[in-house]
């Protein structure tokens, strides 16, 4: 195989990698968010309080995606 076209193999192999954490991060962030922001709002909902929960859960999401993109992008 040329040595060229093995460096651009690679440099593309590593973009893939990078774009595939940020993609992910992304996806996990929307969906995360979203179920537990639904969660909240039941919950809320059920309790009769304003955004309490809804608050919580919000909070509790960021945080769990976030500390998951670095224990992903500490593994590198």
């Amino acid at each position: 195989m040329d040595p060229k076209n093995e460096d651009k193999r690679k440099a593309l192999v590593a973009f893939i990698k990078e774009y595939n954490v940020i993609l992910s991060f992304f996806y996990e962030l929307f969906f995360v968010l979203l179920g537990l922001i639904l969660l909240g709002v039941l919950i809320d909902n059920y309790f009769h309080t304003k955004v309490l929960f809804t608050v919580i859960f919000a909070l509790l999401g960021i945080f769990s995606v976030i500390t998951n993109l670095y224990k992903r992008t500490k593994k590198r």
